[in-house]
């Protein structure tokens, strides 16, 4: 791959705010939220933002469509709003903290915003939506986890686990593939996907746990897991076919995660560096940096575009199958939802 294959597209802004691109579908609609709070909140005894700073979280979800950034709100009853998806049919899946700190499911469609109440745990918990529809995630009752899929007909119905074991789902093709994880006993968590009404254990890159994070149409998956040697290091895979691929870091980074999958089987996501325990590299500190994984080689995202543009492009979210990403990055020192385009 050479350099500058991709163009940059500054999404905007709705307001005076810091735009993030979320997700993008097949037809190029993109997805994302202005984070309206201020910065430097009081911080909180145990990390985090103090109880009293609750109240000063606004973030307002958009749909950038053709050249247009639009709101999607009002969310009844929720000043902060995250984006989590958007399908094929342009329905969006959000999640919208309420006045109780915890968070609610809503599905936007046409113009109109719908509140599915509290599908997963108090953190959203619904995490993927396929073209027709079928939310998949989390759901949590006290220490109890479990997988679920929604559906308009039959509400939420909890993925079968081997002995009612601790899930997660984390996103769906359009062939009702659903993937993520089950805890097993000695071995905690392990990439799967349900499929066909049943359950298939995707392996491991060492000896500790998997997780699945996309899948695409082909059914191929990526995911992260803990690397030979370490139950710390963790790199990104790709399964296909029964196979499982590490797709390494890029040098000097400790760390990989995917994002997102297209159906050419191009990977987005992010190498890291101090994630956890001591690192391998002469960085300090904590950071992450995109990547683009294609055809067996991975590559610095912002090697692949212009080098006088004035973007320093970050975590990507996104890929459709025509190779559009989007996230999020910083344009002129300004925090701005991006869209790369092919060249």
């Amino acid at each position: 791959m050479n350099a500058a294959v991709y163009s940059v597209v500054d999404l905007g802004t709705l307001a005076p705010g810091r735009s993030s691109g979320s997700d993008i579908n097949n037809r190029g609609d993109v997805v994302g939220i202005v984070d309206l709070t201020p910065e430097n909140l009081p911080p909180g005894p145990h990390g985090g933002i103090s109880n009293g700073a609750i109240g000063l979280l606004k973030a307002r979800a958009f749909l950038w469509r053709k050249g247009r950034m639009r709101d999607l709100g009002p969310f009844p009853g929720s000043r902060f709003v995250g984006v989590d998806a958007i399908n094929d049919s342009g329905q969006v899946l959000a999640h919208g903290m309420m006045a109780d700190g915890f968070y609610n499911t809503f599905l936007w469609e046409k113009g109109r915003v719908r509140d599915l109440g509290r599908l997963g745990d108090r953190d959203g918990g619904a995490h993927s939506i396929s073209k027709m529809g079928v939310i998949v995630g989390r759901w949590e009752a006290g220490i109890a986890s479990r997988a679920f899929a929604w559906t308009s007909k039959a509400g939420r119905k909890l993925l079968t686990t081997p002995e009612g074991e601790d899930s997660l789902a984390s996103g769906i093709n359009d062939r009702g593939e659903i993937v993520g994880a089950i805890s097993r006993p000695g071995q905690g968590y392990q990439a799967c996907v349900w499929r066909n009404g049943r359950i298939l254990f995707l392996g491991r890159l060492g000896n500790s746990y998997s997780f699945a994070d996309a899948v695409n149409n082909r059914g191929d998956v990526v995911g992260h897991s803990a690397i030979r040697g370490s139950d710390y290091r963790s790199h990104a895979f790709l399964w296909r076919k029964g196979k499982i691929t590490d797709l390494g870091v890029l040098p000097g980074y400790d760390d990989s995660e995917p994002t997102d999958i297209n159906d050419s089987g191009v990977v987005v996501g992010n190498v890291i560096y101090g994630l956890v325990g001591e690192t391998t590299t002469d960085k300090k500190g904590w950071g992450q940096h995109p990547f683009l994984w294609k055809a067996g080689k991975m590559c610095d995202l912002n090697d692949l575009i212009p080098p006088a543009s004035g973007w320093e492009v970050k975590g990507p979210s996104g890929i459709n199958d025509a190779g559009f990403i989007t996230g999020q990055g910083t344009h002129n020192g300004r925090e701005r939802a991006y869209l790369l385009i092919p060249r």
